[in-house]
């Protein structure tokens, strides 16, 4: 793909998993996972003819995206493109379910506020509840590659116990799953406008601007 941009712009530079083309007038980008490709571009059907037509691709399923590495993009009532996991999360119940045969239970936080799971003395799990704990976390870390930071910090927190969990651990697993089944219509949005902060409180903007100075 990286000759298949340099034919097209003037200038393109490559990573491992992404090629970038820019010229004097656009500035374009393909990332590709395996045989997935995202293309970024103001005329993605060029694109898509030079790969198909001239560098001879097969490629299938182009148009614009709606599913991508486990993540929904669409567009809100604002026309804002958003993304976020939530066929991967329905998933991830769905499986929840066979493993612990029910739904998650809801959570409105991954932990419980001031909870040090280091401190947990609860009984060890067995083999097979060890493996349902590792399978569990599993989960949830792609979930979190896949856009779902807020649930990052309590995920890292119990991975480590995946050598030898106790049955506190796996509740706390649990209940990140329930916070996750919960809140599994949020998404990401990407705006490329300057942001508006006319409605937000003097004293609030005070301190976001000390924050961001800091």
């Amino acid at each position: 793909m990286t000759w298949c941009l340099a034919l097209r712009n003037g200038s393109i530079a490559r990573t491992d998993s992404s090629c970038f083309g820019q010229s004097n007038t656009q500035c374009e980008h393909i990332a590709a996972c395996v045989g997935d490709l995202l293309i970024a571009s103001k005329d993605p059907d060029s694109v898509v003819k030079l790969l198909t037509e001239k560098c001879q691709f097969k490629l299938k399923g182009t148009g614009p995206t709606e599913f991508h590495l486990g993540c929904d993009f669409f567009r809100d009532e604002e026309g804002v493109l958003c993304y976020g996991p939530k066929k991967h999360i329905e998933k991830i119940r769905d499986d929840y379910r066979r493993i612990c045969g029910a739904w998650p239970k809801p959570a409105t936080s991954p932990l419980v506020a001031g909870d040090h799971p280091e401190l947990d003395a609860s009984e060890l799990l067995n083999e097979d509840d060890q493996k349902t704990h590792q399978s569990l976390i599993g989960a949830l870390q792609w979930a979190i590659q896949i856009s779902r930071f807020d649930i990052q910090t309590s995920v890292m927190t119990l991975s480590r116990f995946r050598a030898m969990p106790r049955q506190g651990h796996l509740d706390r697993v649990k209940r990140i799953h329930g916070h996750l089944s919960k809140m599994r219509h949020a998404a990401i949005k990407i705006r490329t406008d300057a942001p508006g902060y006319s409605n937000i409180p003097v004293k609030l903007s005070v301190r976001l601007g000390t924050l961001l100075l800091r």
